[in-house]
């Protein structure tokens, strides 16, 4: 009898990144999308809630440059990624110990101080394997996408009408299960950080080079686009509250928006040889559009209307993190590669947050969640022309960027 071909070395190592990251997408729907759904159950208004979630966002726009400085210049950088892994698994359940509103900001910037780390050093780190290798970076993303819906289901059918505290023992459980997955990870040389004769200089120079007009333009869009997502994001599961539902109708809908993605994967860098980021990123943002709008109108339409927003989730969340990922892995050098996911995770998960957070809590408050929708609809709109208008360049080639 003929011996079973035992898989090569390549499919081996990419196994390991598809449960990797399968891995770290379902330790990420724990916690986040639920945490403002606890602190609805705490007895907190919109806008402190708001005020709580722009705590970690802040955290993140500050320590997102000396993370990526770090794995940089690490020798070590899985090291690093799991001495990440096994720091927020502990202080996620600090969350446990909180009482009082300032108990929340204290813990929330402590824990946002490595939860903010994991997924720009995780990209960063695939990426560079990825393209050692030749292979496509969407279906490795695939695997996350597909583990944060079967997760948000299980869990959101878990929860019911429970509280919430569960999630944060889940959580942490969940991120000493991800550190242990990165023994499974190929070890990857360090990337070489400058020719030799060079000086090193300063953490900013080397980001001063490489900042250019088409940069800004596109960390511009990042940073309104995610301004959007992250107010829906964070009010969610506030705004599903106030329509009378239960938890688990956070879990369908966040488990709707991740499968949305998945055709987005499937089909992405097929899309990517005839339209390149640029074409792709304003189209996002024309649908971000819409998805306010249906967003506002879910308290007279009711769940099929908020439904029908998160199935746009794919074409706008997927096709922003995706295109932006990898439209900074090939503008950066091979020594700043972890920089530059490090500066575009600080101006989406960081600035982009804040903005969302505390002018949306803001907003909330001052014209009710519905109403507040419409105002990002209306921001959006301005930014995606301009957008547009500064890229009008761009967007007549064809073809990857």
């Amino acid at each position: 009898m003929r011996r079973a071909a035992l898989p090569s070395r390549d499919t081996r190592e990419k196994g390991s990144f598809v449960l990797y990251y399968a891995l770290i997408w379902m330790s990420s729907s724990i916690v986040g999308p639920y945490l403002g759904a606890y602190y609805v159950d705490m007895g907190f208004p919109v806008f402190q809630i708001g005020l709580l979630s722009s705590v970690g966002a802040v955290v993140c726009l500050l320590i997102q440059p000396l993370w990526g400085i770090a794995s940089d210049r690490s020798r070590h950088p899985l090291r690093l990624l799991r001495a990440v892994f096994l720091l927020v698994g502990g202080l996620v359940l600090l969350f446990l110990l909180g009482r009082q509103y300032w108990h929340f900001i204290l813990i929330s910037v402590i824990y946002s101080t490595c939860s903010s780390a994991v997924m720009p050093l995780s990209d960063a780190y695939t990426l560079r394997f990825l393209s050692s290798r030749g292979l496509k970076f969407a279906h490795i993303r695939l695997a996350g996408t597909l583990g944060y819906a079967f997760s948000v289901f299980v869990l959101g059918r878990i929860l019911g009408g429970q509280e919430l505290t569960i999630i944060f023992l889940i959580g942490g459980g969940m991120n000493v299960l991800c550190a242990a997955s990165t023994w499974l990870l190929p070890r990857l040389e360090p990337a070489q950080p400058q020719k030799a004769g060079k000086p090193a200089g300063r953490p900013g120079s080397g980001l001063r080079s490489v900042l250019d007009r088409e940069l800004v333009l596109v960390l511009f869009f990042a940073l309104v686009m995610q301004t959007a997502l992250g107010f829906h994001g964070t009010f969610l599961s506030v705004y599903v509250k106030e329509l009378g539902c239960e938890n688990s109708v956070i879990g369908v809908l966040q488990c709707a928006s991740a499968l949305s993605e998945v055709p987005v994967l499937l089909l992405i860098d097929r899309i990517l040889r005839k339209w390149n980021v640029f074409r792709i990123l304003s189209t996002a943002g024309g649908v971000m559009v819409l998805r306010m709008l249906l967003d506002s109108l879910a308290g007279v339409g009711g769940l099929p209307v908020l439904m029908a927003s998160q199935l746009l989730q794919g074409v706008t969340y997927m096709s922003l993190s995706y295109c932006t990922i990898l439209y900074m892995s090939r503008k950066m050098p091979p020594h700043m590669k972890t920089t530059g996911q490090s500066l575009l995770q600080g101006v989406q998960g960081g600035l982009g947050s804040i903005l969302a957070n505390t002018g949306g809590g803001a907003l909330g408050s001052l014209l009710g969640i519905q109403r507040a929708y419409l105002a990002v609809a209306a921001l959006l709109f301005c930014a995606t022309a301009v957008f547009l208008f500064g890229t009008r360049q761009k967007l007549k080639a064809s073809g990857e960027a």
